[in-house]
Protein backbone atom coordinates (compact mmCIF):
# COMPACT_ATOMS: atom_id res chain seq x y z
CA UNK A 1 0.00 0.00 0.00
CA UNK A 2 3.17 2.20 0.73
CA UNK A 3 4.39 1.87 -2.85
CA UNK A 4 1.19 2.99 -4.57
CA UNK A 5 0.66 5.60 -2.47
CA UNK A 6 3.97 6.80 -3.43
CA UNK A 7 2.57 7.32 -7.38
CA UNK A 8 -0.43 8.39 -8.83
CA UNK A 9 -2.63 6.04 -9.70
CA UNK A 10 -5.93 7.01 -10.62
CA UNK A 11 -6.41 8.97 -13.80
CA UNK A 12 -7.54 12.32 -11.63
CA UNK A 13 -3.77 12.15 -10.08
CA UNK A 14 -2.27 11.85 -13.05
CA UNK A 15 -3.63 14.46 -14.75
CA UNK A 16 -2.79 16.71 -12.04
CA UNK A 17 0.77 16.10 -12.49
CA UNK A 18 0.35 18.35 -15.81
CA UNK A 19 0.54 17.99 -19.15
CA UNK A 20 3.43 15.61 -21.48
CA UNK A 21 5.44 12.58 -19.67
CA UNK A 22 6.20 12.94 -16.20
CA UNK A 23 9.41 10.65 -15.17
CA UNK A 24 9.55 9.64 -11.08
CA UNK A 25 12.17 7.68 -9.77
CA UNK A 26 11.35 4.08 -8.80
CA UNK A 27 12.64 0.92 -8.64
CA UNK A 28 11.65 -2.42 -10.34
CA UNK A 29 10.20 -3.64 -7.74
CA UNK A 30 8.05 -0.85 -7.18
CA UNK A 31 7.30 -0.29 -10.85
CA UNK A 32 5.83 -3.82 -10.52
CA UNK A 33 3.85 -3.53 -7.69
CA UNK A 34 2.13 -0.70 -9.49
CA UNK A 35 1.47 -2.32 -12.95
CA UNK A 36 -1.64 -3.46 -13.95
CA UNK A 37 -3.00 -0.90 -10.84
CA UNK A 38 -2.77 2.04 -12.78
CA UNK A 39 -5.77 3.57 -14.42
CA UNK A 40 -3.11 4.87 -17.50
CA UNK A 41 -0.62 3.88 -19.28
CA UNK A 42 3.15 3.56 -17.40
CA UNK A 43 6.78 2.72 -18.56
CA UNK A 44 9.68 1.69 -17.15
CA UNK A 45 13.45 2.49 -18.05
CA UNK A 46 16.51 3.41 -16.48
CA UNK A 47 15.33 3.52 -13.07
CA UNK A 48 12.26 5.76 -13.55
CA UNK A 49 8.49 5.19 -14.13
CA UNK A 50 7.29 7.39 -17.00
CA UNK A 51 3.60 8.38 -16.06
CA UNK A 52 2.19 8.75 -19.90
CA UNK A 53 0.10 11.69 -21.07
CA UNK A 54 -3.48 11.37 -22.53
CA UNK A 55 -3.45 10.63 -25.69
CA UNK A 56 -5.06 12.66 -28.71
CA UNK A 57 -7.79 11.90 -31.15
CA UNK A 58 -5.15 11.81 -33.75
CA UNK A 59 -2.54 9.94 -32.13
CA UNK A 60 -5.85 6.81 -30.84
CA UNK A 61 -6.83 7.12 -34.75
CA UNK A 62 -3.74 6.89 -36.62
CA UNK A 63 -3.16 3.79 -33.74
CA UNK A 64 -6.78 1.91 -34.85
CA UNK A 65 -5.87 2.43 -37.99
CA UNK A 66 -2.51 -0.08 -37.64
CA UNK A 67 -4.56 -2.24 -35.36
CA UNK A 68 -7.38 -2.12 -38.74
CA UNK A 69 -4.57 -2.84 -40.99
CA UNK A 70 -2.58 -5.66 -38.96
CA UNK A 71 -6.08 -7.52 -38.38
CA UNK A 72 -6.32 -7.45 -41.95
CA UNK A 73 -2.56 -9.02 -42.54
CA UNK A 74 -3.23 -11.66 -39.67
CA UNK A 75 -6.51 -13.44 -41.39
CA UNK A 76 -4.05 -14.78 -43.63
CA UNK A 77 -0.71 -14.69 -41.68
CA UNK A 78 -2.11 -16.86 -39.25
CA UNK A 79 1.52 -17.23 -36.94
CA UNK A 80 1.18 -13.34 -36.64
CA UNK A 81 -0.94 -11.72 -33.68
CA UNK A 82 -1.51 -8.03 -33.60
CA UNK A 83 -1.18 -6.21 -29.98
CA UNK A 84 -2.25 -2.89 -29.00
CA UNK A 85 -0.28 -0.57 -26.17
CA UNK A 86 -1.35 -2.77 -23.20
CA UNK A 87 0.46 -5.14 -24.47
CA UNK A 88 3.92 -4.70 -23.11
CA UNK A 89 7.37 -5.52 -24.10
CA UNK A 90 10.27 -5.98 -21.70
CA UNK A 91 13.69 -5.82 -22.91
CA UNK A 92 16.06 -7.76 -20.35
CA UNK A 93 19.52 -6.45 -21.51
CA UNK A 94 18.24 -2.39 -20.16
CA UNK A 95 15.76 -3.86 -17.90
CA UNK A 96 12.51 -1.90 -19.65
CA UNK A 97 9.51 -1.99 -19.83
CA UNK A 98 7.67 -0.52 -22.98
CA UNK A 99 4.05 -0.04 -24.31
CA UNK A 100 4.40 0.18 -28.24
CA UNK A 101 1.53 2.05 -29.31
CA UNK A 102 1.38 -1.75 -31.89
CA UNK A 103 3.09 -4.27 -31.75
CA UNK A 104 3.08 -7.86 -33.41
CA UNK A 105 4.17 -11.56 -32.17
CA UNK A 106 5.23 -14.62 -34.88
CA UNK A 107 4.57 -17.60 -33.43
CA UNK A 108 5.03 -18.64 -29.47
CA UNK A 109 5.01 -15.72 -27.10
CA UNK A 110 8.19 -15.80 -24.45
CA UNK A 111 6.01 -14.35 -21.46
CA UNK A 112 8.13 -12.28 -18.55
CA UNK A 113 6.03 -12.15 -15.07
CA UNK A 114 6.12 -8.67 -13.96
CA UNK A 115 3.93 -9.94 -11.24
CA UNK A 116 1.40 -11.93 -10.84
CA UNK A 117 -1.00 -11.65 -13.03
CA UNK A 118 0.77 -9.00 -15.11
CA UNK A 119 3.24 -10.15 -17.81
CA UNK A 120 4.70 -8.29 -20.88
CA UNK A 121 6.55 -10.35 -23.56
CA UNK A 122 10.23 -10.14 -25.10
CA UNK A 123 10.00 -11.43 -28.57
CA UNK A 124 7.98 -8.74 -30.77
CA UNK A 125 8.26 -9.39 -34.42
CA UNK A 126 6.96 -5.85 -35.78
CA UNK A 127 6.94 -2.53 -33.27
CA UNK A 128 5.07 0.54 -34.20
CA UNK A 129 5.24 3.83 -32.32
CA UNK A 130 3.42 7.14 -33.05
CA UNK A 131 5.37 10.04 -32.26
CA UNK A 132 4.14 12.97 -30.16
CA UNK A 133 5.83 16.18 -28.57
CA UNK A 134 6.15 14.86 -25.25
CA UNK A 135 7.44 11.29 -25.92
CA UNK A 136 9.93 12.14 -29.65
CA UNK A 137 12.85 12.71 -27.90
CA UNK A 138 12.73 9.02 -26.13
CA UNK A 139 11.30 7.22 -29.04
CA UNK A 140 13.83 8.21 -31.03
CA UNK A 141 16.96 8.22 -28.74
CA UNK A 142 16.39 5.39 -26.17
CA UNK A 143 13.52 3.09 -27.56
CA UNK A 144 15.03 2.90 -31.28
CA UNK A 145 18.18 1.72 -30.48
CA UNK A 146 17.16 -0.56 -27.81
CA UNK A 147 14.24 -2.19 -29.94
CA UNK A 148 16.79 -2.68 -32.45
CA UNK A 149 18.89 -5.31 -30.03
CA UNK A 150 16.10 -7.58 -29.78
CA UNK A 151 16.86 -10.24 -31.63
CA UNK A 152 13.07 -11.25 -32.90
CA UNK A 153 11.97 -7.53 -34.22
CA UNK A 154 12.68 -7.58 -37.86
CA UNK A 155 10.76 -4.06 -38.27
CA UNK A 156 10.12 -0.98 -36.70
CA UNK A 157 8.02 2.03 -37.69
CA UNK A 158 8.14 5.33 -36.18
CA UNK A 159 5.00 7.58 -37.29
CA UNK A 160 4.13 11.24 -37.14
CA UNK A 161 0.97 12.37 -35.90
CA UNK A 162 0.98 16.12 -36.90
CA UNK A 163 2.08 15.56 -40.45
CA UNK A 164 2.49 12.27 -42.94
CA UNK A 165 5.46 10.55 -41.89
CA UNK A 166 6.42 7.46 -41.46
CA UNK A 167 10.35 5.80 -41.09
CA UNK A 168 10.91 2.53 -41.39
CA UNK A 169 13.46 0.32 -40.39
CA UNK A 170 13.99 -3.10 -41.61
CA UNK A 171 16.65 -5.30 -40.56
CA UNK A 172 18.83 -6.93 -43.08
CA UNK A 173 18.47 -10.78 -42.48
CA UNK A 174 19.89 -12.03 -38.94
CA UNK A 175 22.24 -9.12 -38.78
CA UNK A 176 22.22 -6.34 -36.42
CA UNK A 177 21.93 -3.93 -39.32
CA UNK A 178 19.22 -1.99 -40.36
CA UNK A 179 17.91 -0.16 -43.29
CA UNK A 180 15.42 2.62 -42.50
CA UNK A 181 13.84 4.57 -45.40
CA UNK A 182 11.44 7.71 -44.87
CA UNK A 183 7.67 8.31 -46.56
CA UNK A 184 5.89 11.42 -46.60
CA UNK A 185 3.04 11.53 -49.45
CA UNK A 186 0.29 9.73 -49.13
CA UNK A 187 0.32 7.57 -51.98
CA UNK A 188 3.30 6.20 -51.59
CA UNK A 189 3.65 2.29 -50.54
CA UNK A 190 5.33 0.37 -48.31
CA UNK A 191 5.16 -3.10 -46.87
CA UNK A 192 4.55 -5.11 -43.86
CA UNK A 193 5.20 -8.87 -44.00
CA UNK A 194 5.06 -8.37 -48.18
CA UNK A 195 1.64 -7.07 -48.08
CA UNK A 196 1.83 -3.50 -49.90
CA UNK A 197 0.61 -0.61 -47.61
CA UNK A 198 -0.03 3.27 -48.43
CA UNK A 199 0.52 6.27 -45.97
CA UNK A 200 -2.98 7.12 -46.61
CA UNK A 201 -3.97 3.69 -45.05
CA UNK A 202 -2.11 4.82 -41.89
CA UNK A 203 -3.28 8.34 -42.04
CA UNK A 204 -7.30 7.36 -42.91
CA UNK A 205 -9.67 9.37 -41.56
CA UNK A 206 -6.92 11.51 -40.08
CA UNK A 207 -6.81 15.75 -40.88
CA UNK A 208 -3.82 16.76 -39.79
CA UNK A 209 -3.86 20.89 -38.23
CA UNK A 210 -2.78 23.45 -40.91
CA UNK A 211 1.19 24.24 -40.07
CA UNK A 212 1.78 28.08 -39.53
CA UNK A 213 4.24 28.27 -42.29
CA UNK A 214 0.82 27.50 -44.32
CA UNK A 215 -0.55 29.22 -47.15
CA UNK A 216 -3.57 30.65 -47.46
CA UNK A 217 -5.80 28.63 -50.47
Amino acid sequence: MGVIAKFPVTMKERLELGAGEVRLPATWEEYAEIAGEVEFQIEYEDQHILFMSYATDLHERIVANILYILGGISETELDLVPFGSNRHVYLEEFECDYAPDASVLKGKSEDFVLRKGVTAYKNPYILFEVLSTSTASKDWNRKLPRYKKLPSVRQILYIEQSHPYVSIFNRIGDSDTWENTDYDKLEQIFSIEGKPITLANIYKRVVFDKQPNDEDE
